[in-house]
């Protein structure tokens, strides 16, 4: 499964595909809040983590994902992945990227559902607790207080590039003006047309 955070991209292994991803998505969220982190290590474990080398790359990757593209960065670490586990499907949260990586990915099947999104948000959850079990095994997991810092500035700096590069909010207000001066311009009119009948 791929997991975006703001510090980086991380792949975690189901270990019980059939029992995840075939049940509801109730059903999914019971079994995993049953084996919390980091006990849903029956279930769930961390592979690998692929930080980001600065915010500027966590808001690049941030924005194409948004857009739903494959950033180059996440395609190396993918191809890599999918090398390692043949036959495999990677689970995604967004169906717009699984069409991406299938497009540019060849061999690799990809699933995007609710179940996954149940899977997703309990990882989310208990982040702090996987990458602290993980930490040992696993090459630059960030602390949680360095995760929520990153997340922090990603927020602000993809916030403020939606703000900067919106093309549409300035015609937005030209085109509310013309059609308030309409509105205007049609009560004149009636206002008008009622002091002729009255006198």
């Amino acid at each position: 499964l791929l997991f975006e955070s703001a510090s980086g991209h991380a792949l975690f292994s189901v270990h019980d595909p059939a029992a995840l991803t075939s049940a509801t998505p109730d059903a999914v969220a019971a079994l995993l809040a049953e084996g919390a982190a980091p006990k849903a290590g029956k279930l769930l474990s961390l592979d690998s983590f692929h930080p980001f080398a600065s915010t500027v790359d966590a808001v690049a990757s941030a924005t194409a994902l948004a857009d739903g593209t494959l950033p180059k960065a996440l395609r190396s670490v993918l191809a890599a992945a999918m090398k390692k586990a043949k036959d495999k499907t990677l689970l995604v949260q967004d169906p717009k990227l699984g069409a991406a990586v299938v497009k540019k990915l060849d061999g690799v099947a990809c699933l995007a559902n609710a179940n996954v999104q149940e899977i997703a948000r309990h990882i989310r959850e208990n982040l702090a607790e996987y990458l602290g079990a993980a930490a040992a095994g696993v090459d630059a997991t960030p602390t949680p207080a360095a995760d929520r810092a990153m997340a922090l500035g990603v927020a602000h700096s993809v916030s403020r590039y939606r703000l900067k590069f919106s093309a549409d909010k300035i015609d937005t207000m030209v085109v509310q003006a013309v059609g308030l001066l309409d509105e205007v311009d049609k009560e004149l009119n009636t206002y008008a047309m009622r002091l002729r009948e009255w006198f």
